[in-house]
């Protein structure tokens, strides 16, 4: 955020996460002055949403993957190693995600939904 400038008047600011992760998350500030110094603030921490932690099954798979029947409606999202997107789509508890256009190997799960974001490891065998 840009600064109020020279200023000896106390200002506020605020920044909201719109994508916390799940769990505990650690913030800081990083303070630049006019002249290019730069100073970083105590950190803090913040406790996310921990209840979309959950996992498919079964994982290793050579097929499909199932998310728990519990889960609400999520949006997934399935990465190679290097963060590249290789699929990605809307599902819900019971929901079976097909992995047969996946090459063998290791992906990453992301699964989004109203109570927070979760990664997993996903392996297709």
């Amino acid at each position: 955020m840009k600064g109020q400038g020279n200023s000896s008047s106390l200002h506020d600011y605020t920044f909201v996460d719109s994508r916390p992760l799940a769990g505990q998350s650690y913030y800081r500030l990083r303070q630049v002055d006019a002249d290019g110094t730069s100073t970083f603030s105590p950190v803090a921490t913040a406790q996310g949403p921990n209840n979309i932690c959950v996992a498919v099954y079964p994982n290793p798979s050579a097929s499909t993957v199932t998310l728990p029947a519990t889960m609400g409606a999520v949006r997934y999202r399935i990465l190679n190693t290097l963060g590249q997107e290789l699929l990605s789509g809307k599902a819900a508890g019971n929901d079976r995600l097909d992995l047969t256009t996946l090459n063998k190997g290791t992906f990453f799960l992301e699964l989004t939904g109203e109570s927070g974001r979760t990664t997993q490891r996903l392996v297709r065998e």
